[in-house]
């Protein structure tokens, strides 16, 4: 087997065309990780146990542990893939009727304007919450 480095490198250099099947393979591992994110969150038999007295009791840091595997795999899926598990972001600008709205110019820029705002305070906050984040 050769070594990590040796393969990224084949990669790189797209020898026998094996960039566009990593590519793929990379793909095909992240629907594997998105499908452990439901199994993790449906997976509840290790949530509580029955204690020395017969007591059925909720084990909490189990269930912390299983918060964590989902969220660092989510966390994982929005940042390689953005557009499949990254959370989306939508406007309607529509009538009541369902018809779109008309906007003159100036309330078109406006509008973006306050999506630009929201999406870099959005940044601001992802990067503030990414780990060591506070050490920097």
């Amino acid at each position: 087997m050769p070594a990590e480095s040796t393969v990224r490198w084949w990669v790189i250099e797209d020898r026998n065309g094996l960039s566009a099947r990593y590519t793929q393979a990379r793909d095909i591992g992240l629907d594997v990780m998105a499908d452990q994110c439901i199994q993790i969150a449906d997976d509840g038999q290790n949530d509580s146990y029955t204690d020395d007295e017969g007591r059925k009791r909720t084990d909490f840091d189990v269930i912390a542990r299983s918060k964590l595997r989902f969220d660092a795999r989510r966390w994982y899926l929005s940042k390689l893939a953005p557009k499949r598990y990254g959370e989306r972001i939508a406007q309607e600008i529509t009538n009541p009727d369902g018809s779109l709205k008309a906007m003159s110019d100036s309330q078109v820029a406006g509008r973006l304007a306050a999506l630009i705002a929201v999406a870099q305070a959005r940044q601001a906050q992802e990067a503030s919450d990414e780990p060591g984040a506070d050490l920097v």
